[in-house]
């Protein structure tokens, strides 16, 4: 642990501060073990400095195949593009071209063996993962520690067709899903270089922007009133960017040429500071926010265009895999969004960030047993919190306010592991929907970790029309609920919710 309130500390700096010195000190057959990047496989991360800072020691680059911090296989995230990132990055050393693929292949420093290591978690269910898609993970790793120099587009063609068939309508379906998925995670999770702001002192799942600071942990993101951004430069900050060769530190070190998506991993700056692209950052963060909740909206839509070219069995775990994914991306962006707005006092240029038309409250519903109640972190409730349910049973009833139509009513309720409670909505008098909590989160209490979405499909309403919650508690699953909304649109069109 390290003293997070000395601006000096910094966990970037610590592989390079403890191995440098030792250059050439191991024996002949020690191979040294580098995390891909400085910190811990967070969504994005610079090459490791330590790669080039081994000359005369044996090294091997450690890659995270299972998805600790990239929603452990309940979302899809394609990691060879991350991967290809770094093992294609130039690092170089004596202002020659040294990829990190050649270094850990020996090459570069004329060592005798390198190599790759992955951490792969698999288990015993039927996708190994827990997740089909991310099965082309644990192959991707295989065919880069082969050989490196194969593109993501290759193996992403190469996995699918094996996986599931040489069908020209599922590679054309499934290879863009695929590679577009690393993106789309990192832009509704931690954009710009912030890491990827999950609860790190607990599941490293669930939102939870907070859990980076005050702790000695050393993924600080240094968020304030003022600004964002670790400052690792050498002129004020802790001085990591130093530990890279020449060419790399001097990239780095400057505000003006640091790439974008490094931003706030390499500097500490304004909210109002401009993007290459002119865009402010503290826009870009409400952008890519929504940005990625809509492409993640559209992984379920393209996947069910498969239907029938797949066994029903992998494609409906993939699909509810995938609608899974949606909706969490939606819990993602608001909590995000709302934690930044409120930390940096600047609304969103294009007015969505706390503007949710459709959206009713539960704690704004005519209660029955039902308490409201402050969620931990409180972004990971959409209004001021949300409401449980002391025992026995309870009600919550909503009234719908808007044009009448067909409409998809979606509950937002909370599904912890403690339990299993059921609900059941009425409409027009009947029930049109009921259910059972049991999805098995990693959560054992309310929060962006048990935060769950179910649609009901296409229901008649009228203005005026009461929508009521029934709900059981069981165990110490209390039936939380955190909003409804009301959305004129099917259930695929989720982007702007």
């Amino acid at each position: 642990h390290m003293d997070w309130t000395n601006p000096t500390h910094d966990r970037a700096r610590a592989a390079y501060d403890n191995f440098h010195g030792l250059d050439g000190a191991f024996d002949a057959n020690v191979i040294i073990q580098i995390k891909h990047g400085p910190i811990d496989f967070q969504v994005r991360e610079p090459a490791s400095p330590l790669f080039a800072g081994l000359e005369r020691t044996n090294q091997a680059i450690e890659l995270q195949i299972t998805q600790e911090y990239f929603g452990q296989a309940r979302h899809t995230v394609f990691l060879i593009p991350m991967w290809k990132e770094v093992l294609d990055f130039d690092l170089r050393a004596h202002d020659n071209s040294t990829p990190v693929k050649s270094i850990v292949a020996g090459r570069t420093f004329s060592r005798p063996t390198g190599g790759f290591v992955g951490v792969a978690n698999v288990g015993d269910g039927d996708s190994w993962l827990g997740n089909h898609l991310s099965q082309a993970n644990l192959y991707g790793f295989g065919r880069l520690a082969w050989n490196p120099d194969l593109s993501a587009q290759q193996i992403a063609q190469e996995w699918t067709t094996l996986t599931f068939r040489n069908d020209p309508a599922v590679a054309g379906t499934v290879v863009p899903l695929l590679l577009s998925s690393w993106r789309t995670y990192e832009n509704y999770t931690g954009p710009l270089g912030l890491q990827t702001l999950t609860d790190i002192v607990g599941n490293h799942y669930g939102v939870s922007v907070d859990a980076s600071e005050r702790n000695g942990w050393g993924q600080w993101h240094r968020a304030d009133a003022h600004g964002v951004g670790m400052d690792r430069s050498v002129a004020t900050g802790t001085g990591f960017v130093g530990q890279y060769p020449p060419a790399v530190r001097d990239l780095y070190e400057s505000l003006e040429r640091c790439p974008d998506d490094l931003l706030l991993f390499m500097h500490h700056v304004p909210y109002t500071h401009r993007l290459h692209s002119g865009t402010s950052v503290i826009q870009y963060i409400y952008d890519s926010h929504y940005e990625g909740a809509a492409a993640a909206a559209t992984y379920a839509r393209d996947w069910r265009s498969l239907k029938g070219t797949i066994d029903d069995e992998r494609y409906m775990a993939v699909l509810k895999q995938l609608e899974y994914q949606a909706g969490q991306a939606i819990v993602w962006r608001d909590a995000v969004s709302r934690w930044f707005a409120r930390a940096s006092t600047i609304a969103d240029a294009n007015g969505r960030v706390g503007n949710y038309p459709g959206r009713l409250e539960a704690e704004d519903a005519e209660l029955e047993g039902y308490r409201a109640v402050a969620i931990e972190p409180w972004e990971a409730a959409s209004g001021t919190g949300a409401i449980e349910c002391a025992g026995g049973s309870c009600a919550a009833a909503f009234t719908y306010h808007g044009p009448a139509g067909r409409h998809d009513v979606i509950v937002q309720y909370f599904d912890v592991n403690t339990g299993a409670a059921r609900y059941r909505v009425w409409i027009h008098g009947r029930i049109v929907d009921e259910w059972t909590a049991s999805e098995r989160l990693p959560a054992s209490r309310p929060d962006g970790s048990s935060s769950m979405r179910r649609i009901i499909e296409d229901v008649e309403l009228q203005s005026g029309e009461p929508i009521l919650i029934e709900a059981t508690p069981d165990g110490r699953d209390a039936a939380a609920i955190d909003y409804i909304e009301i959305d004129p649109r099917t259930s695929a069109a989720v982007s702007d919710r």
